[in-house]
């Protein structure tokens, strides 16, 4: 019977651990703040979305304030991945 350990490729302590399958395990866990339904001060709300469960990928929608009387217009969207370039550069390290 075969192990179900993965093989580790490399590591970057304590960040990340890359296996030799391709995937990625982050050491560091990311502390969870509820998202804000209104902020007065913003005039921003915001709530968390689950895009997949398996792999889990959730992400932060940030809506602004919109009132009745504005036409209704596009707004832009902004993608912030904050691990992404780290761990692209981490590719480029190895």
């Amino acid at each position: 019977m075969g192990s179900l350990a993965k093989e580790i490729d490399r590591e970057v302590i304590p960040f990340v651990r890359v296996f030799k399958d391709g995937s990625v395990e982050r050491l560091l866990g990311s502390p969870y703040k509820a998202p804000l339904l209104d902020d007065p001060k913003s005039g921003v709300s915001s709530k968390d979305v689950t895009i997949s469960k398996n792999p889990l990928i959730s992400a932060r929608l940030f809506l602004p304030k919109l009132d009745d009387e504005q036409p209704q217009k596009k707004l832009p969207i902004l993608v912030y991945l904050p691990w992404w370039g780290f761990l692209h550069r981490i590719r480029l390290l190895f």
